[in-house]
């Protein structure tokens, strides 16, 4: 039976096409790659395995996915907006999902979703994981990926950005992010080579520092050094999608930066500018990379690994059957 994919048309989110990236790596390529948000209808005159991974979605009325696609539910997350929780977690949905069971959830929340529901599923954490480690030489590059991507105001993240590299380290500093608003216009072929290259500078950088999934999971994966900026993620809703995955990094959370919260109040605050007399007390980062840090980074690899190690099973067991 022919291989598909799921891809995402319409995103301005690179990691998104982590997401294919990696799932394509993972099958060894695919015959379809399949946009997310049409699975009800493909546009393929074939039965096809679904590798069916990421997060879910913008369109939960062209949920599920059409009768002649088969799909290894892993690495799902469901999104609790656009009314996904109501559609996509229906009771008239059970039989379906119980035919394809167990679902693999990618964090611990969608666990608890369909085990709600009554559906076997276990958590398997993302299939970025299963990106091959790095084990060539390292730039001495920092990356800082959105480091405060849940904070919308610029002034705030330039602010806290500045106190948080020391000064010495500043010409080694790269800024970017994972918004691209031009990559919908650009062919698949094209997405793909941009993601690869994309990581493979996170594969060789020195030290990455983000608050996007899709960098932090792939880049520890590959053996990089990674701190995870919990920050801004207080509301509940926002913080379920990272239950069980925070496991996996060093974790720097919103204590460290004053009125970081996305409270009503807090908001205010910081239009106002009152943020500008707190400094940071002490640095949550070790930019040395002492060989204490290393070794907790060494343990969320091996952490990482094992999850990956069950996807690659649960995918080969899958892919391999008539």
């Amino acid at each position: 039976m022919k291989k598909a994919v799921i891809f995402y048309k319409d995103t301005d989110n690179i990691g998104d096409d982590v997401q294919t990236y990696a799932a394509w790596q993972l099958l060894g390529g695919a015959d379809y790659m399949l946009d997310r948000e049409s699975l009800n209808n493909p546009g393929i005159d074939e039965k096809a395995k679904l590798l069916c991974n990421g997060w879910f979605m913008k369109n939960p009325d062209n949920w599920p996915p059409h009768k002649d696609l088969e799909p290894l539910f892993i690495s799902m997350y469901v999104d609790h907006k656009h009314g996904c929780y109501e559609k996509m977690l229906s009771q008239e949905l059970v039989p379906y999902y119980q035919k394809y069971a167990p679902i693999g959830s990618r964090d611990k929340n969608t666990l608890k979703l369909f085990k709600n529901l009554g559906i076997e599923s276990y958590y398997s954490g993302c299939v970025t994981l299963t990106l091959p480690q790095y084990k060539g030489e390292r730039t001495d590059e920092i990356l800082l990926v959105d480091p405060f991507v849940k904070i919308f105001d610029k002034k705030y993240t330039e602010t806290q950005i500045n106190r948080l590299i020391p000064e010495k380290l500043k010409n080694r500093v790269s800024v970017i992010t994972h918004h691209d608003f031009e990559m919908k216009h650009l062919s698949i072929e094209e997405r793909m080579e941009n993601v690869e290259k994309l990581l493979e500078r996170y594969a060789k950088a020195k030290l990455i520092i983000t608050s996007r999934i899709h960098c932090a999971l792939p880049a520890t994966a590959m053996g990089t050094p990674v701190y995870f900026m919990d920050v801004g993620y207080d509301r509940k809703q926002a913080h379920d999608r990272l239950e069980g995955l925070l496991d996996l990094f060093e974790v720097v959370d919103d204590t460290h930066f004053p009125m970081s919260s996305n409270q009503p109040l807090t908001k205010i605050q910081r239009k106002l500018g009152l943020y500008s007399k707190s400094a940071i007390k002490e640095n949550p980062i070790d930019f040395d990379l002492k060989p204490e840090t290393m070794k907790k980074f060494e343990n969320n690899f091996k952490n990482a690994s094992l999850l990956a190690d069950g996807i690659r099973f649960k995918v080969k067991e899958f892919f391999d059957e008539n």
